[in-house]
């Protein structure tokens, strides 16, 4: 009985197969039909690399969702989006102009409008920066020394453009004696004339950007004037002793050829 009714059905419907196409009969008839069982759900899901995301470096989106997707929607969080209408062009590549975290989103689309959302957090950090500090040891009262800090990115270019500040450091403050600009092979340079003699140290400073994290130099100590007297008269000492030592051993050692020469000549005049 119920193989008849399904056949009357089919019997039916088929004048209307001249103006509908056999699935909209066939979905009109069986509502179950509707729904293609052997489709994938619709999931959104990607992921980026490198995991470590820097500023101005590239960062590639790949997408891994599933099911019947007609449009892919990214929002890269930083007012920046891209879509696609293919899967082969649902990976996308981006790059971040400033340091820190954005939300990043893929919405996928099938064609009856069902859609599916998957997000993640980006941490986008600075370009990690060293700071060089080239400058004398020591030099007399009055002179003019010259400071030169190198300022490189962790992949070693120069870094033009940027001010870099020069400080005196002491126990209590740290004081400005200068700043300047780097060239374009990332070197900034200062005159410092000390206002009198001692000891003094300094260190580079640069405080970064948006792009670049700060960096410090080492600290380096510059000999002036008065302190370097006693390390000259120690020296001067110590040659002085060196001398007599050299003087002393020497004549030890001719008198010791005197006394084993006179014994051998008593032995022969006799």
């Amino acid at each position: 009985m119920k193989i008849f009714a399904v056949v009357m059905v089919l019997l039916i419907s088929l004048p209307f197969y001249s103006v509908f196409s056999q699935r909209e009969v066939a979905v009109a008839i069986f509502p179950f039909l509707s729904t293609n069982q052997s489709e994938e759900p619709l999931i959104a899901n990607f992921t980026y690399s490198p995991s470590d995301v820097v500023v101005n470096r590239l960062v590639n989106f790949h997408d891994y969702s599933s099911g019947a997707i007609t449009l892919w929607l990214w929002d890269f969080g930083d007012g920046v989006t891209d879509n696609a209408t293919v899967r082969e062009e649902a990976n996308k590549t981006h790059m971040y102009a400033v340091s820190g975290d954005y939300l990043v989103s893929l919405t996928v689309f099938d064609s009856q409008g069902n859609s599916s959302v998957h997000e993640a957090l980006i941490d986008v950090r600075k370009i990690n920066t060293t700071l060089s500090l080239n400058m004398p040891d020591s030099g007399p009262p009055g002179s003019s020394f010259s400071l030169t800090a190198i300022l490189r990115d962790e992949y070693g270019a120069p870094i033009s453009s940027f001010p870099v500040a020069f400080y005196l450091v002491n126990e209590q403050s740290n004081s400005l004696i200068g700043s300047s600009y780097t060239d374009s092979i990332g070197h900034a340079s200062i005159n410092y004339t000390p206002p009198s003699s001692g000891v003094y140290q300094i260190k580079a400073v640069f405080n970064g950007t948006d792009v670049y994290a700060e960096s410090i130099s080492d600290l380096k100590t510059l000999q002036v004037g008065s302190d370097l007297v006693p390390y000259a008269v120690l020296a001067s000492v110590l040659v002085l002793i060196m001398s007599i030592s050299l003087a002393y051993i020497r004549l030890k050692r001719r008198g010791t050829e005197k006394e084993e020469t006179l014994p051998e000549e008593e032995e022969t005049s006799k």
